[in-house]
């Protein structure tokens, strides 16, 4: 029965009641009473309805306010709160904090809803607002004693509620201490017949992010790509950045303000876990535009950014237009970020920058973007809000020509967590996240057929503003150089208004990081050639210097770091005499040689030009060239100083041969040496300054075992051998004995830490480990860490099967079981396709390529690397002898 069919009865029964009663009174003198039930005593309330229990873990809070979910663990949640698990919900004293929960309605009927909080006695009446969908109701709360004293409170009812999905929303709609919050909740409990077999509607805390990239039809590189982006969801706090190669740029939105926050050009110089890179490497800002500062970052890693208010403080838009150029260069690829003033409408720098290059190749720009909410599960509860961003945009070629983007490419795989879809809007392509929309959406690949076209700020006189520096200047040449001083000269053409100059200077690479140069002080500066003088130097010094100018437009840097050399004589230089060496002139294929500058009277540069080498010229004092081809080639050194140049050639200088033959690529004995024994003559060297030492091996023979110094830092290599690559047919082979001191340890690494593309052979918690990248596969047999002697072997043949799965290992000449991927076992080697890269490092014996931390410890003996797969007799025979 309906509670209002209830009461209409139960009036009806107490009139009834009234009058009989009064018909039959015996006498005045001795009333009857009507015996009638208290109103609150609803029999619906003995009823066994259903009683649906809403946790914290269920919330969004919306808008996110003050609220906070309290951790009671890390591991009892569910995937949706990161496997965390919230016990209650805290800080609830902003009268717009929303607490929202939803809930799929199977059976129509009444729904009654009961808080169960914890009060403290001075907020004993404040009053909470609980809705359905857009329908509010009101209880008063009752103090409970204390707040981790739970009691449910008064309870609402809604009435003939539809099936379907609603939402449950609890708001405060007064406070009777301001100064406090109202309580922690615990839960919320959900009953009466609407109750029966409803669920909870679970979403992602905050969704995750979607991703895309960008594409022209374009059939040449491309130098600047131009977006255009329009945020429609404005009531939400979220990140929608334009994704590069260096990082990303773009800002935040800002639901408070309406407008745009920070803005970020942020350019990654390793990550939080990787080794720290020698500090040439690091990434460095060039230049920045007016009002900002040179920065660094350390969130999840380490980079530049640069730091001051961004240009849309107070500006009244949800359309911000960004620009990103890339220059890329062998050593370092160069980012210029620009933004279209919504003030005035045109181009203006925000920042430019250097990441270092590490594979050396030329790559020009690709863009794409992501749509994210940041925060952790216990504060940014937001995953039922929409975020939504629309793009437009245009990339031009090498050419110059522009290009509008007309594919978005999705680049996130599908996932059952939370919402999110890719869609094309009003001629835009559009992204979205979060809310109550279905997830497990596929990524898709979208296509405008009739994009915009190029729009007036990419045309004319804003093109050239798209190129422009707060300040345009060149570093020449030294004018001279002495044994204690230095004249040194630059060329300005553009200073800009309100100049200022300083040089750095050191005998060690300062970067644009000011605080790593010892030495600075102010020079003037005018357009055209300005000169002056560094006293007070070294004899026969190296030194590194670097210009800053900064004016009204920003600041801006040399373009490279220069170098002099102070000489070691009194009076003026003297004209260099160019001369060099090699570590071998007559080298095999594929092999490299090491070139050292002898030359005499104090060269300030160099450069090297190497016939049938790569690289085939260089700068460097003591360059490595490889050679990949049989032949006779000549090398020549042009050196420079401030007196004059010189040049050395030498023909048929370097002899290169065919190399080794046969399917066992390298083969280490370590008879108290690293000789490779085949003849491709891959010998290892130290890496790392250290020696290496010799143990006994297997047999006991004094000096024929490599024992690892156990440092990450120091392991052996090889400059030419990068290992097999792709999916070609392998085995490795070792000797190996150690303890269960350390972590993962490795025998033999090589490839790139990415997923497929790495090789590593390892013992983890005594059993073998192979790491392919972004997987692993283990070993059945456990208990190798016992200080003693074992042989490992490991093949592969993808005729067997491509993936990490199908290697197999061979522990003291038999064939083991490798484990199934699953917790302690092996890692997605059911899905890892072996792809192994060697286009860049070199193998390593006792250091992990991609972690300096999994070293071997203990020692190593008989290490072969065969480009075959050999049978388990082979393996037996190598064990065996």
């Amino acid at each position: 029965m309906k509670l209002k069919q209830y009461i209409f009865t139960l009036s009806l029964f107490l009139v009834f009641t009234s009058l009989t009663l009064s018909a039959c009174s015996k006498k005045d003198d001795d009333p009857v009473d009507p015996k009638v039930e208290d109103p609150k005593e609803d029999p619906k309330d003995n009823t066994d309805f259903e009683t649906l229990t809403f946790t914290p873990n269920e919330s969004f809070f919306s808008p996110t306010g003050n609220l906070l979910a309290h951790l009671r663990d890390k591991t009892t949640g569910n995937e949706y709160n990161k496997n965390e698990y919230y016990d209650y919900i805290t800080d609830w004293k902003v009268l717009t904090d929303t607490i929202i929960f939803g809930i799929d309605i199977k059976t129509e009927g009444d729904l009654i809803i009961k808080p169960e909080m914890g009060i403290l006695a001075s907020q004993e009446g404040s009053k909470l607002l609980i809705y359905l969908d857009n329908n509010s109701k009101e209880i008063t709360l009752s103090a409970t004693g204390a707040l981790d004293t739970y009691v449910i409170q008064n309870e609402v009812t809604f009435e003939d509620v539809s099936v379907g999905f609603h939402t449950v929303k609890l708001q405060l709609k007064s406070l009777e201490d301001t100064s406090i919050g109202v309580g922690n909740l615990n839960n919320l409990h959900l009953t009466g017949p609407a109750a029966k077999n409803s669920e909870n509607v679970m979403r992602r805390y905050r969704a995750k992010a979607v991703h895309c990239k960008w594409e022209t039809e374009s059939t040449k590189p491309i130098e600047i790509s131009v977006h255009e982006l329009t945020i429609i969801s404005k009531s939400q706090d979220f990140y929608q950045p334009i994704t590069t190669p260096f990082g990303y740029t773009g800002s935040t939105w800002d639901k408070d303000t309406q407008t745009f926050g920070g803005y970020n050009f942020s350019l990654w110089s390793y990550g939080q876990n990787d080794p720290v890179p020698p500090f040439y490497q690091e990434s460095h800002l060039i230049a920045v535009g007016p009002g900002l500062e040179f920065g660094s970052y350390g969130h999840e890693g380490t980079g530049v950014k640069p730091r001051g208010d961004h240009p849309y403080v107070g500006v009244d838009t949800n359309v911000q237009t960004i620009a990103v150029r890339k220059v890329p260069g062998e050593t370092y690829d160069t980012y210029w970020s620009y933004y279209l003033d919504p003030n005035d409408g045109h181009w203006k720098l925000y920042g430019c920058g250097k990441k270092y290059n590490a594979d050396g190749e030329i790559e020009y720009l690709t863009t794409g973007a992501f749509v994210e909410v940041p925060g952790g599960a216990h504060k940014v509860r937001n995953g039922n809000v929409i975020s939504e961003t629309q793009y437009r945009g245009w990339q031009m070629d090498t050419s110059g020509n522009w290009h509008p983007i007309n594919t978005m490419v999705g680049g996130t795989a599908q996932n059952n967590l939370s919402f999110r879809d890719w869609n094309i809007v009003n001629n835009k392509f559009s992204m979205q996240m979060g809310g109550w929309g279905e997830p497990g959406i596929e990524k898709k690949t979208l296509t405008l057929s009739n994009p915009d076209a190029t729009p007036d700020y990419l045309k004319g006189a804003y093109i050239d503003e798209l190129y422009k520096m707060p300040a345009t200047f060149t570093d020449n040449a030294p004018v001279e150089v002495l044994n204690r001083s230095a004249k040194l000269s630059f060329n300005v053409l553009d200073m800009g208004t309100g100049a200022s100059a300083e040089i750095f200077w050191d005998t060690e690479e300062g970067l644009t990081k000011e605080d790593k140069w010892t030495n600075k002080m102010p020079i003037a500066v005018n357009n055209g050639v300005n000169e002056f003088i560094l006293d007070n130097l070294e004899r026969n010094t190296d030194y590194y210097y670097r210009i800053k100018i900064k004016n009204d437009q920003g600041i801006t840097w040399s373009y490279d770091t220069q170098k002099f050399k102070t000489t070691n004589v009194d009076g003026p230089a003297v004209i260099p005499v160019a001369n060099f060496s090699a570590s071998s002139t007559n080298i095999t294929a594929n092999q490299s040689v090491t070139f050292s500058d002898t030359s005499s009277n104090y060269p300030d540069s160099r450069l090297w030009t190497f016939e049938g080498g790569t690289p085939g010229t260089s700068t460097d004092e003591n360059p490595v060239i490889t050679y990949s081809t049989a032949g006779n080639y000549a090398v020549t050194l042009e050196v420079t100083n401030s007196a004059g140049s010189d040049t050395k050639t030498e023909m048929g200088y370097i002899t290169v041969s065919e190399g080794g033959t046969g399917t066992l690529q390298a083969h280490y004995n370590f008879a108290g040496n690293l000789t490779d024994e085949t003849s491709y003559h891959r010998d290892l060297s130290e890496e790392g300054g250290y020696t290496a030492s010799y143990t006994a091996d297997k047999d006991s023979n004094a000096n024929n075992a490599y024992e690892a110094p156990g440092e990450g830092t120091k392991y052996l290599t090889n400059n030419n051998y990068k290992g097999i690559g792709t999916n070609e047919a392998r085995t490795v082979t070792a000797w190996f004995k150690t303890t269960t001191a350390g972590s993962r340890k490795t025998i033999v690494s090589w490839g790139q830490n990415s997923e497929g593309k790495m090789f590593n052979v390892m013992i983890h918690e005594g059993r073998v480990r192979i790491e392919a990248g972004s997987c692993s596969l283990r070993s059945t047999t456990t208990g190798l860490d016992d200080d003693a002697w074992h042989h490992v072997a490991v093949t592969y043949n993808s005729a067997d099967g491509d993936k990490l799965k199908d290697v197999k290992v061979y522990i003291d000449g038999a064939l083991d079981t490798n484990t199934p991927d699953g917790t302690g076992n092996s890692y997605r080697s059911e899905i890892v396709v072996i792809n192994t890269d060697i286009s860049t490092n070199n193998i390593r014996i006792g250091s992990a390529e991609y972690n300096d931390s999994y070293f071997w410890q203990g020692a190593i003996d008989d290490v072969r690397i065969y480009s075959e797969t050999l049978t388990e007799s082979q393996i037996l025979d190598i064990k065996n002898n």
